[in-house]
């Protein structure tokens, strides 16, 4: 199913199983199909819910780069989270995204779990994530 985000995006949505909503949210090297071993075996107690971000196929890819950000991320993640009437109010999120949910949305979860997430780069941090990113990898390779 599709859902239509706050500034008129599509995301494709998928929910599986029932029960207290645990909501998988993709990083930046996957989109929902990421989640099928976690969604298999949450699934028999859990409902699920994993989406395709924006400009992750099927979901709507916006061409405009102002379309992308950490903050608009934040707000899919509350208007997928908004499909029935009545919200959700029982999640386990991952990824960065999610983090920067529970901080602006904090009574809209029970917890999070964040795992193996980086923040991601905005467009006009590129060249200082870049530079954080191979100092990082530099010291892997230094100190083992």
């Amino acid at each position: 199913m599709f859902i239509t985000t706050s500034d008129n995006i599509k995301l494709n949505v998928k929910k599986t199983g029932t029960g207290k909503v645990v909501l998988f949210v993709h990083e930046f090297g996957g989109d929902q199909r990421s989640w099928k071993p976690q969604v298999s075996y949450f699934s028999r107690r859990y409902e699920c819910i994993t989406f395709n971000a924006r400009g992750y196929p099927p979901s709507d890819v916006p061409k405009s780069i102002d379309s992308y950000s950490q903050e608009r991320a934040v707000e899919d993640i509350y208007d997928v989270m908004n499909v029935k009437k009545d919200g959700y109010s029982d999640f386990q999120f991952i990824s960065s995204w999610s983090m920067n949910f529970g901080i602006k949305y904090p009574k809209k979860t029970i917890s999070l779990t964040i795992a193996a997430s980086g923040y991601g780069a905005e467009k006009n941090h590129e060249d200082y994530f870049r530079r954080l990113s191979s100092d990082v990898a530099n010291q892997f390779i230094k100190l083992g």
